[in-house]
């Protein structure tokens, strides 16, 4: 169990320093992916997002309320798996790990939301609408 450990923590530093520091996703999220989703899942993830050359997308308008449910509700299933009625084993740390990279998914998209929508306000001050009367 320690070298599957090991070897998924190798990979997973490996994806985020090759792949996830060109990417919008950067290093840090690649990381965190590949090591509580895998690292098989995490450079899935890491290669569905955009370089970082390429223009933004806008926003997903629900994206942020999206992120918030799915945040607390896998933050939730994570504190209730720290409390096991039988004890620890393989499969409630794999759970966990499960739980705790769907929490941070959530988070992810909050992030990423308020990140649009500032990079959106900006654009607006650049270049106002013009009013044609």
């Amino acid at each position: 169990m320690k070298a599957f450990f090991l070897i998924n923590l190798g990979l997973s530093l490996l994806i985020a320093l090759l792949a996830g520091r060109k990417r919008k996703i950067g290093f840090f999220w690649s990381f965190f992916f590949s090591l509580f989703f895998g690292w098989f899942l995490g450079f899935i993830v890491t290669m569905m997002s955009r370089r970082r050359e390429f223009p933004d997308t806008p926003p997903w308008p629900y994206q942020q309320v999206l992120g918030t449910l799915w945040a607390a509700l896998w933050g939730m299933v994570a504190v209730s798996l720290l409390f096991p009625y039988e004890g620890f084993d393989y499969a409630t740390c794999m759970a966990l790990c499960f739980a705790g990279g769907n929490a941070g998914l959530g988070v992810f998209l909050v992030l990423k939301s308020k990140e649009n929508d500032t990079k959106s306000l900006e654009n607006k001050n650049k270049f106002p609408e013009r009013l044609d009367h």
